[in-house]
């Protein structure tokens, strides 16, 4: 394949994404390449590690000062300071054209929507060479040559996510009320209900949380003789009740107007092993301490059953 240039005619899936990352990911398992290039008129080291980034151990400063002093002399070369922008530049772009307008700008040294402001940062590539003479093998030669086949890979692998992504059919943004009909709309609400509880209330070791509604959970569900519209209505309202579900509570009963103390009938975490009408109901009372601004539980009174 050529750096920059789609050679795949067939869509590319999620599988064949995946091989080659695991490919990739196994031919440089816990190997890192040192490449030697020619900078400011010394010879120094590059090490491209195992996770794909580069190193570069003879600037330990940075950039910021070279980056500054070539802005105003790009005749004067920082093979260290090319490699890492190519390095990071290319994969973001999907074809040459792309690239070239993002390093020399719309074709008159200025970028698009922005003057007559030059391209900062890419002056040395516009000084030294032409943009109509770039292609996209010569792109990939800008840099050393044991960095070229892994930059190739990299590339590769960002064009293929961008392609699947653009494939990918949009998300439903509709509202439930219009996604469900009305047979569906409560079904959906309840097992939505029993899943919260079930991440609060259940014991991982006995229910895996696999089926809801009436299946092998014992999470509860909205409470006998209320609905689930005027249930979650009055949960939307009420503050301390992810609190008390933390605390081991499934509020069942309460005045959604009491808001800093008050009390609520509800199931606690140590009954969910019992069956529905054998769970025991408890008066809880709350406060807000108005200091941490958690919420305080204590049981007060348990009754027998539902």
């Amino acid at each position: 394949m050529t750096i920059l240039t789609r050679d795949y005619y067939h869509r590319p899936s999620f599988t064949t994404l995946l091989k080659k990352e695991q490919h990739l990911q196994d031919n440089y398992k816990g190997h890192s390449r040192r490449i030697k290039v020619n900078c400011m008129a010394s010879r120094h080291t590059i090490i491209l590690k195992a996770n794909g980034r580069l190193s570069f151990p003879d600037h330990k400063e940075g950039f910021d000062n070279i980056g500054t002093l070539l802005a105003f002399d790009p005749a004067l070369r920082c093979r260290c300071l090319e490699v890492r922008m190519l390095w990071g530049e290319i994969p973001k772009h999907l074809n040459l054209s792309s690239f070239l307008r993002a390093t020399f700008g719309d074709g008159y040294g200025r970028v698009q929507g922005d003057g007559d402001l030059s391209v900062l940062g890419w002056e040395w590539l516009s000084y030294n060479y032409d943009r109509y003479v770039l292609t996209p093998s010569k792109v990939a030669a800008l840099l050393p040559k044991r960095l070229q086949a892994p930059l190739e890979n990299c590339w590769q692998l960002a064009d293929m996510r961008r392609y699947i992504a653009s494939e990918q059919p949009p998300l439903e943004t509709r509202p439930a009320s219009i996604r469900y009909t009305d047979s569906d709309k409560e079904g959906h609400l309840v097992n939505r209900l029993q899943r919260v509880h079930h991440t609060y209330m259940c014991d991982p070791a006995k229910c895996d949380g696999s089926t809801y509604n009436g299946g092998g959970c014992g999470a509860p569900t909205n409470p006998t003789g209320i609905s689930i519209r005027d249930y979650l209505r009055d949960c939307s309202v009420t503050p301390w009740r992810m609190s008390a579900l933390r605390a081991g509570y499934v509020p069942t009963h309460w005045n959604a107007e009491d808001k800093a103390e008050g009390w609520f009938l509800g199931t606690h975490k140590s009954c969910m092993n019992r069956g529905y009408y054998a769970r025991k109901q408890a008066m809880v009372k709350y406060h807000q301490d108005p200091y941490t601004g958690k919420y305080v539980f204590t049981k007060v009174r348990t009754y027998k059953s539902h």
